[in-house]
Parts: C-alpha cells; structure tokens; sequence
C-alpha cells in the first residue's frame, strides 16, 4: 500500500477507535446519557430492603430512594454513584453516574447502590431506569407518590 493511502486511513481509524471507547455514552433521541466509569446494571436481582422483604433491583423504598444492583471492577479504591435524570411530563428517566476514583483494580466487584431521588423525580407517574447497555425498565415503586398541592 502506498504511503498516500496509509495517511488518509489514518482519521479512519482514529475515528474507529474513539467511537469504540465510548461505551459509557448511549444516544437517545435528543439525550445523551453520560453513565462515567463502565459498569452493569443487574436487572431483577433480589436484594433484602430495610423493612425485611426480598424485592427485586431496580426499585424505590418508602423513603423515595432509588436501590439498583450494579457489577463493575475495581477494589482498590472508593466508587461513588450518584443519580441523573430527566423529567417529561408524566415520567422521569434516571441513570447512575459511576465514579471509579482512579481504581486501576480488576476485582468483579457486585454492589447494591442507593440514592435518594428528588422530589421532582418522585412526582412522576413512571420512573424508567436506563442501564449503560442502553437497556430501559421501569422502576417499582414501593413509596408512596407525592401529591402535588
């Protein structure tokens, strides 16, 4: 091949490359969801809530936080997430953000995360939860809906 083609495959792949490491973006019509550090979402796994019942991930308790199975790596450092969303007029999308800290560690690390949800997210009919894998399933609710005055 002759150094003149090698130069114009270069933005190729380059272009391949970048689009192959954003895996934690999913493009939805108008939204772009930034999930941060790779992680699962564990639909249906079950998970003992405070008041003592099996229930099954994703779901919301009676105090409005929201409680999803999640698998990813690591180990050596603390991992946060925190809880994204969008409000339409009759439901609310929610995503976890996942902050790895710099944890270079591969441990397959399983974790029930919990994060209150905000009042406006709660107000809604449906709450959907969308999983980096672009996978969506609507939440059960196990709080109470706020009536708005």
């Amino acid at each position: 091949m002759r150094l003149r083609h090698l130069i114009l495959l270069v933005p190729a792949i380059a272009l391949a490359v970048l689009a192959a490491g954003c895996d934690a973006l999913v493009d939805r019509p108008g939204l772009a969801l930034e999930f941060g550090a790779p992680y699962s979402v564990l639909f249906g796994e079950s998970v003992t809530a405070a008041n003592g019942l099996v229930q099954s991930t994703p779901f919301t308790d009676a105090g409005g936080a929201l409680h999803v199975a999640v698998e990813f790596t690591g180990g050596c450092a603390n991992h946060t997430f925190r809880a994204d969303y969008t409000l339409a007029e009759s439901a609310a999308t929610i995503w976890l953000v996942h902050a790895s800290n710099g944890d270079a560690c591969e441990a397959r690390l399983i974790e029930e995360v919990v994060v209150a949800l905000p009042t406006g997210v709660l107000e809604k009919a449906l709450l959907v939860l969308v999983s980096p894998s672009g996978r969506e399933e609507t939440i059960a609710r196990f709080d109470a809906p706020i009536e708005s005055p």
